[in-house]
């Protein structure tokens, strides 16, 4: 068989490992490995045994990627706060439901004591 490589496709809760590999026959071969919880990014042992130490290596990048897409967006939302309290503030003062500006106005007192 030829080389191989990992692929690592996006899924809403997972990340799903695919070994890619062309046989000696020029064919192209999908092997399915198993699949990282998004909300763990924990490698589960059936997974780890699965991969040879090279595939390791770009298992730990791969992790190590996701793990900061996760941090830049958090920090994304944060930095974005301020306008979006002016775009909430401009909403309720102008658009908001009776409902809609009890829920919102709930959330930004509940933040509010938070920070206290």
């Amino acid at each position: 068989m030829g080389a191989s490589m990992l692929v690592f496709v996006d899924q809403a809760k997972h990340i799903r490992i695919v070994r890619r590999s062309i046989d000696d026959s020029g064919q192209s071969r999908r092997e399915s490995l198993g699949r990282i919880p998004k909300d763990t990014l924990e490698v589960p042992s059936n997974l780890r045994s699965a991969i040879t130490a090279e595939e390791s290596a770009e298992l730990s990048a791969a992790i190590d990627f996701h793990k900061r897409s996760i941090a830049v967006g958090r920090q994304a939302q944060a930095l974005a706060l301020p306008e979006h309290l002016r775009v909430a503030l401009e909403y309720l003062d102008t658009d908001a439901s009776d409902e809609e500006r009890r829920i919102i106005v709930a959330a930004i007192m509940a933040a509010a004591r938070q920070l206290r």
